[in-house]
């Protein structure tokens, strides 16, 4: 083999490297298409899922009203209910209240009724 390189076979030795570097160009420029398609693609479901958080962010708003108005209810549900104990608990004071009293004091009250019974009936016995 001689050592002697022609022209012609530097050229083709640059041409066949060069068709490397062609292929090597045209798959790295695929893969970057399919790189900006994938971002593309990855743009329009952001693009969908930002309306998409808008929409759930108005419904919330909607909501949100809602569950204001639902708060407020309950809150005043929850002092009738208050109120109620209260006055349940007041009620049930003025009876502890009455019937002490009336264990308390009942040989005087039977005491006053009898005494009026035999009052009237000696005025009635007087007047008669």
């Amino acid at each position: 083999m001689s050592e002697d390189l022609t022209l012609g076979d530097l050229l083709a030795h640059i041409d066949r490297r060069f068709d490397k570097v062609d292929v090597r160009f045209d798959t790295g420029e695929k893969r970057f298409d399919k790189i900006e398609n994938a971002q593309e693609r990855t743009n329009e479901h952001l693009a969908r899922l930002n309306g998409q958080v808008a929409k759930n962010v108005a419904a919330l708003g909607v909501h949100g009203d809602r569950l204001d108005a639902l708060e407020a209810a309950n809150q005043r549900s929850e002092d009738v209910a208050r109120g109620r104990r209260e006055q349940r608990a007041d009620d049930l004071e003025r009876i502890k209240t009455v019937r002490d009293t009336l264990t308390d004091f009942w040989p005087l009250v039977l005491g006053a009724i009898l005494g009026g019974v035999g009052v009237g009936s000696f005025l009635w016995g007087v007047f008669r």
